[in-house]
């Protein structure tokens, strides 16, 4: 996975003309350090390999949502609520699992994972 900040400047300055300049010129930027630095070189390998799935504008024309405003929102709706009430702390283990417990739950899914959780 690229830099985050790659794709937050990609997606919050991107406009169509821009588009694949913009590419050619993080790839521009990229290319020295690539040989030297593997983040360079994967995040190279990632916009290469996505590009077609950055195209923003196109998406925006289609009336499709592009941000991540509501992905956020469901996570903190979802997760926040029940991990981080008030007095309570938990290990990543315990965290990761309760978080599993919850997603399952609210999309009516909690047969279906507890029958995977069992193995059977």
């Amino acid at each position: 996975m690229p830099p985050m900040c790659i794709i937050y400047y990609y997606h919050t300055h991107n406009s169509e003309k821009k588009q694949t300049v913009f590419i050619r010129g993080v790839y521009a930027a990229l290319k020295p350090f690539s040989d030297k630095c593997k983040e360079a070189g994967a995040c190279i390998d990632y916009l290469k390999t996505n590009e077609s799935r950055l195209d923003f504008p196109h998406f925006r024309a289609m009336g499709l949502t592009t941000s991540s405003g509501i992905v956020e929102s469901g996570c903190k709706h979802a997760i926040g609520a029940r991990v981080k009430q008030s007095g309570m702390h938990w290990s990543a283990h315990g965290a990761n699992a309760i978080i599993a417990l919850r997603c399952a739950t609210l999309n009516n899914r909690f047969d279906a994972f507890m029958i995977q959780r069992k193995g059977v």
